[in-house]
């Protein structure tokens, strides 16, 4: 399959681009049909580069983190990818639980032929290149998001 996934390929000019690219995550994410992202906490909805470098990268992906991640990830503009995968598992409260149903979505998708997967990835360009492009136009959110986080830690902090 042809598709060029690195942010250099849209066309939209940004003066930002934080994301440190590694030639060696490239060439996998190249070559894979999605990441499986393991998030640093599961107790919490704090995204992190673990999910950002997916969007950058052009990856199709699940989320192993808290329950609701996913909701989290749409309510800030994002796209995922419910046509190739169950995201059921983003619902279950139960950590044990939702880790069964996240590997069972993912087993699932590479039982498929490889015609099926090729054929369910192609669909996912446009939602791909929508991610990308919402992740480029909301980096000036997450600089503001980020300065109110550390302000409320320090008027927590020094109450």
């Amino acid at each position: 399959i042809n598709f060029t996934r690195s942010l250099d390929a849209i066309n939209i000019s940004h003066s930002s681009s934080d994301l440190t690219v590694n030639p060696f995550l490239q060439e996998i994410s190249n070559s894979a049909y999605f990441n499986l992202v393991s998030e640093t906490w599961t107790n919490s909805l704090f995204i992190t580069e673990k999910t950002y470098h997916s969007i950058c990268f052009g990856m199709p992906f699940i989320i192993w983190g808290e329950h609701g991640i996913l909701s989290e990830l749409k309510r800030q503009g994002y796209k995922t990818f419910d046509t190739m995968f169950d995201e059921s598992y983003d619902s279950c409260e139960d950590p044990s639980k939702r880790l069964e149903l996240l590997v069972k979505s993912a087993e699932t998708f590479c039982k498929k032929s490889r015609e099926e997967k090729d054929k369910l990835y192609k669909k996912s360009f446009s939602t791909i290149r929508h991610n990308q492009i919402n992740y480029i136009k909301r980096q000036g959110v997450y600089e503001k998001e980020f300065h109110g986080i550390l302000d409320d830690m320090t008027r927590r902090l020094t109450k």
